[in-house]
């Protein structure tokens, strides 16, 4: 009884890498838009309470839209915001109508830094300052 090696090895199908390539290029793109690479923050909103009618005062600041801020008395802003710090003076921020809301952040985190607390946000600064 001899053993007859002299048939072929059966080969194994060659599998096709394509298919797995673009299930995994599919895969990438689906993660890619379903994440969210932005930061949130959480900002501390204090409601406002309505005035005694006397006068305030506040340091009055006008946001403008290009993300400037200038003080309704003149002076320089720096020198405004220093006096408010010592002062413990609060602020009030007036936003002019077209704003963009980033700008509104940027002068509240700058202020944060600063160790003001008492800031307040007054929309339309064109009826509420003159």
């Amino acid at each position: 009884m001899a053993f007859d090696f002299s048939e072929e090895r059966r080969r194994r199908p060659r599998v096709s890498l394509t298919s797995l390539i673009d299930v995994i290029f599919i895969l990438i793109v689906f993660f890619m838009l379903v994440s969210s690479f932005s930061q949130y923050r959480v900002i501390d909103l204090v409601k406002g309470q309505s005035g005694s009618g006397g006068q305030s005062t506040a340091l009055r600041l006008v946001l403008q839209a290009d993300g400037d801020l200038l003080t309704s008395a003149g002076e320089p802003v720096d020198q405004a915001l220093a006096d408010a710090v010592t002062n413990r003076q609060p602020v009030s921020i007036f936003l002019e109508a077209s704003v963009p809301i980033q700008h509104g952040v940027d002068a509240l985190d700058r202020l944060k830094a600063l160790g003001i607390s008492a800031v307040s946000l007054v929309p339309e600064a064109s009826n509420a300052v003159q």
